[in-house]
């Protein structure tokens, strides 16, 4: 099974010159708990919902004049729409990440979470990290 045929097309953008004030109303419009940082093709870093919590909010700082660069997780990992999604999975885990951005053809294509992952095998995620779960 490929990454493509499991990952949620599409993916939510941001310029890192942003507020993060700006980047969790469009979290929130958006229904996404992470944005990429950058046009799609040239990746700048990751922000989450977390940190915007953990890296602006809790230290006090204002969201209206943060930039989200700031705040930014970078270098951006990324995965490819044709790899397979256990290889997929063995870099979520690896990395201890949620969320990958997918690209296709050097262009950001969707993104693959830990949830995907789960519900495409019929076994806890645990066991198919560890090589026994089963496609559906």
């Amino acid at each position: 099974m490929k990454v493509k045929d499991i990952m949620a097309v599409g993916a939510v953008t941001i310029a890192g010159g942003d507020s993060v004030a700006s980047a969790a109303r469009l979290m929130r419009d958006q229904k996404v708990g992470m944005l990429v940082v950058g046009d799609g093709q040239e990746l700048q870093g990751l922000v989450t919902d977390r940190d915007l919590l953990i890296r602006c909010v809790s230290e006090g700082h204002r969201p209206a004049e943060c930039k989200v660069s700031g705040h930014m997780s970078s270098p951006v990992v990324t995965m490819d729409a044709e790899a397979d999604v256990l290889d997929a999975a063995q870099v979520l885990r690896e990395k201890c990440i949620k969320r990958l951005p997918v690209m296709e053809g050097g262009i950001l294509a969707g993104v693959l979470s830990l949830t995907d992952v789960a519900q495409a095998f019929d076994r806890p995620l645990h066991d198919v990290l560890f090589g026994t779960g089963r496609l559906r």
